[in-house]
């Protein structure tokens, strides 16, 4: 639509707090949809105000706010725990492929989508092309990976391991 601005908010779920201003913001009208943070504090409630409401949702993939849900998987932290570590500690890790990191991006990546999936009831669909480029990042570097399919293919491998 010509004129029209949308505004997506940012942190849906992270917390009560966070979640609850968001609300108040898309009740008004002034923000247009949210980016949905899950293994947190207030995931859950988050999606069923977002489901009985018709909230306009994406997927927020987080690699480094610490997961703050009781029933997050101790294999997941760990895995984010290596993400955080090593993202915050090489600047350069950032932009340049390391292939010690490979198989970290594909768990933490996969068990969002799961998690958003079984929570939100549906894909999240908006964040495909997103996570096409940071998997496609992660794998070359360069942003030019021959792999790129295998990130449709993240979650099927992450419940296959879990099995």
């Amino acid at each position: 639509m010509p004129g029209c601005l949308i505004v997506n908010a940012d942190d849906w779920g992270r917390d009560q707090s966070t979640t609850d201003r968001t609300l108040e913001c898309t009740a008004l009208g002034t923000v247009s949809s949210v980016s949905a943070m899950v293994f947190m504090s207030d995931s859950a409630r988050a999606a069923d105000i977002a489901r009985n409401s018709a909230i306009d949702t994406g997927l927020h993939l987080n690699f480094s706010e610490p997961f703050s849900a009781p029933s997050c998987p101790a294999a997941l932290l760990e895995h984010q725990r290596k993400l955080k570590q090593c993202l915050g500690r090489y600047s350069l890790a950032r932009i340049l492929y390391y292939p010690g990191l490979a198989r970290s991006f594909e768990f933490v990546v996969a068990a969002q989508f799961d998690e958003y999936r079984r929570l939100y009831g549906a894909d999240p669909q908006r964040s495909m092309a997103i996570i096409t480029s940071t998997c496609a990042r992660m794998y070359c570097g360069m942003g030019c990976c021959p792999q790129a399919p295998l990130c449709v293919e993240i979650s099927r491998s992450y419940r296959e391991r879990r099995a």
